[in-house]
């Protein structure tokens, strides 16, 4: 049986994804093997708040000034999988 999406669709993990800088400051951004642009779906605070944040989809690029030192979880979805990401920010 397939289900018509490319085998690399299914087995994309959150590991493949990676932040730089990291920790972060003000703004980062996120780098996929193949290049493939990834659908930010929300950002929360170690308490699970949704934080507002500034996101380039053309640069892959958030901006997070805005936001205080802490930890956060990106959500994001690439090639169709959702995943998360852990985040530390330090001061801008």
């Amino acid at each position: 049986m397939t289900t018509g999406r490319p085998l690399k669709n299914l087995t994309m993990r959150p590991r493949a994804i990676s932040i730089f800088p990291d920790p972060i400051g003000s703004r980062f951004r996120l780098f996929t093997p193949d290049g493939a642009k990834a659908k930010v779906l929300g950002l929360q605070d170690h308490e699970g708040t949704d934080m507002i944040y500034k996101y380039s989809k053309a640069e892959n690029e958030l901006d997070l000034s805005d936001l205080p030192p802490g930890i956060y979880k990106l959500r994001m979805e690439v090639h169709g999988s959702e995943m998360v990401k852990r985040l530390v920010k330090l001061q801008n």
